[in-house]
């Protein structure tokens, strides 16, 4: 059909009333990984679609101004000229509206068929067996797969709850741009399972902390879900994990806290997880995770490294101990910073 259309159109005229003339040709081009039907003259996509199609009608001969997204997503030869001129319509028409004015003494709207219900799970499928597969390769890129779901799923929190029962599909059709997109089924409702979902968050495989985050194959690469503060730190320390004497997970990166813990452990000492403090620097709010807690001991280890003295240079690790000390002045607690030189007395004085 668009092959006779095409050699159909006379010129087009563009936002700023110029008038385009060439050879013109529709294809159907993909574009940010969809099909879409575009207008190309002498080789160049034109991509304003509300430029304007001045084109002789195949079919009366009639010359016809409409806009160019009207005139790519034609599905007749007909212009509306002629369709509106076609006899046997005109004559239904005419014939409806007699009978709609002597039966009600106005003119009733033709009442519209009922949609019927689509199984979307079967629609679905028979669409994404047709699709092209290039589209469906750049699809799978963006989107989690079933396999990549099931190993994040008890990091995931949907409405805030954690999801027990559910299937996932990865590709339902949708009325958007992109065609499919990944949904979750729970208790018979579907959800919408896309990047941009403000129902979707994350726990933190380290500090338990729930986040928002939107790009999900990212996360895997990371092969941990770790919030934006953890993540930094993974880049720099392994965080790493162990239990003390009560089960509870403790996080740790070198091998001085490594050795603190397993102090603890060794004498029965309950050693756990340091709380967050908030402190200013740069005009932000920030977090500070404290490294542990000993009774009413918090305490920070530090070794001797660059990260450490360049936070001193830059006055914020000034603002880090402050407001620690503050929360331990506040909740009757001691803050201890304790060095690689420092541990061994340290550890004694915990006996």
């Amino acid at each position: 059909m668009f092959k006779k259309l095409e050699k159909s159109i006379i010129y087009v005229i563009s936002n700023n009333n110029e008038i385009l003339k060439g050879e013109f040709e529709v294809k159907n081009i993909n574009y940010n990984n969809r099909k879409i039907t575009s207008l190309f003259m002498n080789g160049d996509r034109l991509s304003n679609r509300n430029s304007k199609i001045f084109y002789k009608c195949p079919t009366c001969g009639n010359e016809i101004v409409i806009l160019l997204k009207r005139f790519l997503s034609k599905k007749s030869l007909f212009c509306r000229v002629c369709k509106e001129g076609d006899i046997n319509k005109r004559y239904e028409q005419s014939l409806f509206m007699t009978q709609s004015f002597e039966k009600f003494h106005k003119i009733k709207s033709k009442k519209k068929e009922p949609k019927k219900e689509v199984n979307i799970i079967k629609e679905s499928l028979k669409r994404w067996i047709v699709e092209d597969i290039n589209f469906k390769d750049d699809y799978i890129k963006r989107i989690l797969t079933e396999k990549e779901f099931l190993k994040i799923k008890n990091n995931i929190l949907i409405k805030d709850e954690k999801i027990i029962d559910f299937k996932y599909f990865e590709h339902l059709i949708t009325n958007n741009q992109f065609k499919f997109a990944p949904f979750i089924k729970i208790n018979d409702e579907l959800i919408s399972f896309s990047e941009y979902s403000g129902n979707i968050k994350f726990i933190c495989e380290s500090c338990d902390k729930h986040f928002k985050g939107r790009n999900f194959k990212t996360k895997l690469k990371h092969k941990k879900i770790l919030c934006k503060e953890c993540l930094f730190s993974n880049k720099i320390f392994k965080i790493k994990h162990t239990n003390n004497i009560n089960n509870e997970k403790i996080k740790y990166q070198s091998k001085m806290e490594k050795s603190l813990i397993n102090f603890c452990n060794t004498n029965n000492i309950l050693i756990q997880n340091g709380p967050k403090v908030l402190y200013f620097f740069n005009n932000k709010e920030r977090t500070y995770n404290i490294d542990f807690k000993v009774d009413n001991i918090l305490i920070e280890t530090k070794d001797n490294h660059i990260w450490h003295k360049k936070e001193i240079e830059t006055g914020k690790w000034n603002l880090k101990s402050n407001s620690a000390k503050k929360y331990c002045k506040e909740n009757e607690m001691i803050y201890k910073l304790i060095f690689p030189k420092d541990i061994e007395n340290f550890q004694k004085s915990l006996l």
